[in-house]
């Protein structure tokens, strides 16, 4: 089994796109935040689901689009699943 590790990045992503969305609610940032648990734990069991960053073009660097624009960024080593971002489409990657 995989386990899970978050960077500093990804952690701060997380609580920007909470705060955001609670401005105008804190139901739907909840909700949001459980979209994003959720697709982890599909993560934990089929890592290979996401497909390759394109920016990148590296077969350990993935991501699953979350929620129309946002792409959970993350990289696969050894037993590990590191998520790097949380990322805007509307945003450069680089």
């Amino acid at each position: 089994m995989y386990k899970v590790h978050w960077s500093t990045v990804a952690v701060s992503d997380l609580d920007s796109i909470y705060n955001y969305i609670g401005q105008y609610s804190a139901a739907y940032a909840s909700i949001f935040i459980s979209k994003i648990f959720q697709a982890i734990e599909t993560l934990i069991k089929f890592p290979l689901s996401g497909r390759v960053v394109p920016e990148f073009d590296l077969d350990r660097m993935r991501e699953v689009l979350i929620f129309k624009n946002y792409r959970l960024i993350y990289q696969i080593t050894d037993k590990k699943i590191e998520i790097i971002a949380i990322h805007h489409q509307s945003r450069k990657i680089v």
